[in-house]
């Protein structure tokens, strides 16, 4: 009933009330979602999984990460990781994660006192974000 209201309110140009936005928003997420389709990485990916997260989703990553996928078990579920004392947890591994990839993406030569990596190397990535909208503008 909120979902109808939602678009009610919309095919007539008028706000939505604050208190039907959030079903709204969820509802544009999850029609974005359904037209995403990621495409491959050829990089590295780290990944840092709720240790209460019991889903397969890692399953999904290992099929889209072409340069190695590393994964991180940290404590707490996926609201409490950003919280104090779970943050100790995976700060450490990320600081040295992109420590290490700052080494990768410069390499000394004999030309000059560091050189960017050409295309047919493979830097060391931490995070990334593949897409590709199918569909779009159909419903």
């Amino acid at each position: 009933m909120k979902t109808v209201l939602c678009f009610g309110y919309v095919k007539m140009g008028h706000s939505i009330p604050p208190t039907l936005r959030s079903t709204y928003i969820f509802n544009v997420y999850r029609k974005a979602a359904r037209k995403y389709v990621p495409l491959p990485y050829p990089g590295r990916v780290i990944y840092f999984k709720s240790a209460l997260n019991l889903s397969d989703s890692l399953l999904s990553w290992e099929n889209l990460v072409n340069g190695g996928l590393q994964v991180y078990d940290i404590p707490g579920d996926h609201s409490d990781i950003k919280k104090g004392p779970y943050v100790d947890a995976w700060a450490p591994i990320l600081k040295k994660e992109l420590d290490e990839a700052q080494r990768h993406l410069f390499r000394p030569n004999h030309h000059n006192r560091s050189r960017l990596l050409t295309h047919d190397q493979k830097p060391h990535r931490v995070v990334a974000f593949p897409t590709r909208e199918k569909n779009f503008g159909s419903t």
